[in-house]
């Protein structure tokens, strides 16, 4: 076997493009997914999501619930951790996640998602 650094990480939001709802609230699920021998360590995600929702942000995770520009998870047995996020009074945009898997030196990684407006009702 070779001893190449571990395949990469990857981070998808669900559903990309995120549509508002309601009083332009926004409702995504954002899954990091890396190498298995990150189980049991901590994934930090980083989003300026506050900035766009006036109304607040609350993010849900293995490790409780968190407000504001950042959550955290532990990585299960697969490589995988999973946040749900709500927002709550957001402006469209789009925005970057970034996701800090905390063991030592390992890479950080990102993706960008959208917030689009609610669709026109005619």
């Amino acid at each position: 076997m070779g001893g190449g650094p571990p395949p990469p990480s990857n981070i998808i939001v669900s559903p990309n493009p995120v549509v508002e709802t309601g009083s332009s609230d926004v409702y995504a699920t954002i899954t990091v997914s890396t190498d298995p021998i990150y189980a049991e360590q901590t994934v930090e995600l980083v989003a300026a999501l506050n900035v766009r929702c006036e109304g607040g942000v609350l993010w849900m995770s293995n490790q409780g619930s968190f407000t504001g520009s950042a959550a955290s998870a532990t990585i299960d047995n697969d490589g995988n951790a999973t946040f749900t996020v709500f927002g709550s009074s957001c402006a469209a945009g789009s925005l970057q996640v970034i996701g800090n898997v905390e063991a030592g030196s390992d890479p950080t990684y990102s993706t960008t998602f959208t917030i689009d407006p609610p669709a026109p009702t005619i």
